[in-house]
């Protein structure tokens, strides 16, 4: 009963591309007069190598499943299980598939929250180094699994992840180390383009300040900066160096290292503004 417009919908294919992975969510059933989709728990082995390609086997993995995933070594995948809140391992050997066990995500009850949602994985991504995956729910959750070669287990550390994208509260059960972290540098890569950022604007004001005051101050700088120029490029070959001097003159190197000199001196000034409060911590 599957048909191009699904299911099924769900594909993975190996890193050598002689293997496809189908998934078949749903299984139609006879109801009444019509049909229906329940969850189903087929995965069909496809042997693209074939000409044209064929199934050459078939696996069961959990109620619903879903989006996959394959490692880059070819050698598992992961399928996530929608209806029943988990995630089944499938070892991957040459043409020869088989599941070698099923992880549970389902969201565990807390103190603040006595009936969380379902999980419902949907979708899971393999990091590059094959040792964590993502696992994508319901509400826009993401669960995290640690990998150690064939053996795939849920993360102690960060249970099913609640970073809610509809507004609101994030769910108390969602607070663990890994999201502090991730704040954490987040604001910390933020600091430092806020810092930079900053310095930018303030080697502006310092350039302009100089040039309404003493324009000539500036003129010095820049002829002094085309010595360094013209010094350094005296370090190439002879055939390289004059080339390599009137390049850097039309391109504006000179004025460029001012900024880069107004920068440098813009961040000394709020280094020293920022330095008795960061000293009285």
């Amino acid at each position: 009963m599957n048909t191009i417009t699904g299911p099924p919908v769900n594909l993975a294919i190996t890193p050598d591309r002689r293997l496809a992975l189908v998934a078949n969510s749903l299984d139609w059933v006879k109801d009444g007069d019509g049909w229906k989709g329940v969850p189903d728990n087929k995965i069909y082995v496809i042997d693209l190598a074939a000409s044209p390609p064929t199934q050459i086997g078939t696996v069961e993995a959990g109620k619903q499943a879903s989006g996959m995933a394959i490692n880059r070594a070819g050698t598992l995948a992961l399928v996530a299980n929608r209806a029943e809140d988990s995630v089944t391992a499938l070892a991957i050997d040459g043409k020869n598939v088989k599941p070698i066990g099923t992880v549970s995500v389902a969201t565990q009850p807390t103190p603040a929250v006595a009936a969380p949602p379902p999980a419902l994985p949907v979708a899971v991504a393999i990091t590059p180094d094959g040792k964590r995956a993502l696992v994508e729910g319901g509400a826009n959750r993401v669960g995290l699994l640690d990998i150690d070669g064939q053996k795939v287990s849920y993360a102690q550390a960060a249970p099913f992840l609640g970073i809610a994208a509809r507004g609101g509260d994030t769910p108390a059960y969602s607070r663990s180390p890994d999201v502090k972290r991730q704040a954490i540098f987040l604001a910390r890569w933020a600091g430092r383009g806020a810092f930079k950022a900053t310095a930018l604007v303030l080697a502006f004001v310092i350039i302009v300040a100089l040039w309404l005051w003493n324009a000539s101050l500036l003129t010095t700088a820049a002829d002094q900066n085309l010595r360094i120029i013209k010094t350094l490029t005296q370090l190439l070959p002879p055939d390289w160096a004059s080339r390599a001097e009137s390049a850097l003159r039309i391109f504006g190197a000179d004025r460029a290292l001012l900024l880069v000199e107004g920068i440098a001196i813009a961040k000394l000034i709020m280094l020293a503004i920022a330095y008795p409060f960061g000293r009285g911590r």
